[in-house]
C-alpha cells in the first residue's frame, strides 16, 4: 500500500515540458503536401486517414485543398 502511494505523489509531482513559439511547428513543401493529398482516395482512405498516416491535423489537409 506504502509503494502505491509513493508512487501516486511521485505522478504527481513530475513536471511537464511546455513547447512554445515558432520552432515546434512544421513546414511543409508544397511538394510534400501534394503527396499526402494524392493519397487520399487511394484504396479508400479518407482525408483522415491521410492525415493519421503523416501526422497531420485533418484542418491541414482541408486547407491545403482550397
Amino acid at each position: 500500500m506504502a509503494s502505491i502511494l509513493k508512487l501516486l505523489l511521485r505522478v504527481m509531482t513530475m513536471r511537464a515540458e511546455i513547447l512554445a513559439g515558432v520552432g515546434r511547428r512544421r513546414r511543409w513543401t508544397d511538394e510534400q503536401k501534394l503527396q499526402i493529398l494524392a493519397e487520399v482516395g487511394i484504396d479508400g482512405a479518407s482525408m483522415a486517414d491521410g492525415a493519421r498516416r503523416h501526422d497531420v491535423a485533418r484542418q491541414h489537409l482541408f486547407q491545403w485543398c482550397i
